[in-house]
């Protein structure tokens, strides 16, 4: 789920005034610490900010929502626990169709935790409904994840190749500049580097003025799964 969404809805927000103007923003930095303890953390970027992930897992938006202290927040905390939890382990009953499932356990609820929940599960059945794009993926990630080895860009491109990703080198290193993966001179960013996605190493070479040396940049298993994860999402071809 949209981690943004997420936290406005559950009001983790506060006034704030610029000049004459007010202005609603998040509370990212309680936000982080819920993350921390959730064992799913934000990066920090090379100037101490954080770097949120786009989108949270199930898991994590039920766990915020039992930190928020909303009026809608507390509905839902209600719902869940007087009412939704205790009618599913008496019935053990499942229901896939949204409106159903609504109807069925939440017929008292407002239109707000009813929109909130047909959602969630409209978000969990188009999951479900990605399991087969997932899989290659899953077993790229478990050939990669553990492997000490590093391979450099135009590596990079093949193995996206091979991953049903029509991409070059050349198209490659321009997409990675333009994600700000890597900067103009192709080296990565320093944040990149302590994350474990890449690795640079000197090169020497012979010129007419003497022995120089090439900056190369190379990709880690770790960063290997997550750029081919991101360029699935944009140049995957469906066979």
């Amino acid at each position: 789920m949209n981690l943004e969404d997420v936290v406005k809805g559950l009001g983790f927000t506060q006034q704030q005034n610029k000049g004459n103007k007010a202005y609603t923003s998040i509370r990212w930095e309680r936000i982080a610490e819920y993350l921390t303890e959730f064992g799913f953390p934000p990066q920090v970027g090379e100037d101490g900010k954080f770097i949120f992930f786009d989108f949270i897992p199930e898991n994590i938006f039920y766990k915020l929502c039992f930190k928020a202290s909303n009026s809608t927040a507390r509905k839902f905390q209600n719902l869940v626990t007087d009412k939704i939890l205790p009618t599913i382990r008496k019935t053990g009953g499942y229901v896939g169709d949204e409106d159903l499932f609504v109807d069925t356990y939440l017929p008292y609820a407002d239109e707000n935790i009813k929109q909130l929940f047909k959602l969630n599960l409209i978000t969990i059945r188009q999951l479900n409904n990605k399991i087969d794009y997932m899989k290659p993926l899953a077993a790229f990630a478990e050939t990669v994840a553990d492997s000490a080895d590093t391979i450099d860009i135009g590596q990079l491109a093949k193995l996206a190749h091979d991953e049903n990703i029509r991409i070059g080198r050349n198209r490659l290193f321009e997409w990675l500049r333009k994600q700000g993966f890597l900067r103009s001179n192709n080296e990565p960013y320093q944040q990149y580097m302590e994350s474990g996605w890449f690795k640079v190493i000197e090169q020497p070479y012979n010129t007419a003025y003497g022995v120089k040396l090439n900056i190369k940049t190379l990709v880690t298993g770790r960063g290997q799964i997550a750029i081919i994860e991101k360029l699935k999402k944009e140049f995957y071809l469906a066979d």
